[in-house]
């Protein structure tokens, strides 16, 4: 312990509250609390499991998908990109290895050659990699969560139970190429993956002291208040721009009729000069 704090290690905070950090900006305010509250009481009583599923699966008065969906979105689609992104990394490196090890004794015409090739080599192993990866992961991950979500909602409640069925799903609709044994054994597989995540993830809401539908509302409702912020901006922006072009078309009819009323005056003051002469 005299060791940890002699080296001001950061693990040094774990032991004292976290109270006096209170510019926390992802914190929900007030009112989006006392909105979930109010959501809350208003649609748990007197809802069945099916009831919770089909307002999953409808969009809401505004035509917006619900925070479940949302949120098997968002998952689907980091685990696709980190997919990408770690098989891009995986066959490109294999490719270099390869390329140094298989060409050693190799004559090239000059080092821009030999680069360029080795350049090539690798670029195709990175995009082999990142589509063999990225389709595997978001697949699997959105199989997972959708299954796990839709147990979720249909209970009302979160546990572990739904990611025990969500890895089992996702693992045997995954391996289902391999028959009805392979789907079997990747569903078993994929639920023992399943619980031991489960467990971490429903450890750490249990440390935190949140449920996992409040994690889906506050995401829900920071996305919304981020797109009302991008069409707040959006709004601006045009009617700042609906202004200048009428200030603009002002200015070109200003002087279209000062031209127009140039010649009138030159032929009055002509006459004044033919009157007076």
């Amino acid at each position: 312990m005299t060791f940890i704090l002699r080296r001001r290690s950061p693990y040094v905070f774990g032991l004292f509250p976290f109270k006096f950090f209170n510019d926390n900006k992802d914190a929900p305010d007030p009112k989006t609390v006392e909105k979930y509250i109010k959501n809350k009481d208003e649609n748990v009583l007197n809802e069945t499991g099916k009831d919770r599923l089909r307002k999953m699966f409808s969009k809401n008065e505004y035509g917006e998908i619900s925070p479940e969906i949302r949120y098997c979105m968002h998952i689907g689609s980091m685990a696709f990109i980190f997919g990408a992104i770690y098989g891009g990394v995986l066959r490109g490196r294999s490719a270099f290895i390869h390329f140094i090890d298989s060409n050693e004794a190799t004559m090239f015409r000059n080092h821009l050659d030999a680069k360029r090739q080795l350049q090539d080599q690798v670029s195709l192993s990175v995009f082999k990699g990142a589509a063999q990866w990225s389709w595997r992961s978001g697949f699997f991950t959105s199989v997972y969560a959708i299954t796990s979500t839709v147990v979720s909602v249909f209970r009302g409640k979160s546990g572990v139970i739904e990611h025990v069925d969500g890895g089992f799903m996702a693992g045997a609709v995954y391996n289902m190429k391999n028959g009805v044994r392979g789907a079997i054994v990747g569903g078993g597989l994929g639920g023992v993956l399943g619980a031991f995540f489960g467990s971490i993830f429903y450890g750490f809401l249990l440390l935190t002291g949140q449920t996992v539908e409040e994690v889906r509302f506050w995401t829900y409702e920071w996305n919304k208040h981020r797109e009302d912020l991008y069409a707040e901006g959006d709004r601006k922006y045009r009617i700042k721009r609906d202004e200048e072009a009428i200030m603009k078309l002002a200015e070109q009819l200003t002087e279209s009729e000062l031209q127009m009323h140039a010649p009138k005056k030159e032929n009055i003051l002509e006459a004044e000069r033919k009157s007076l002469s």
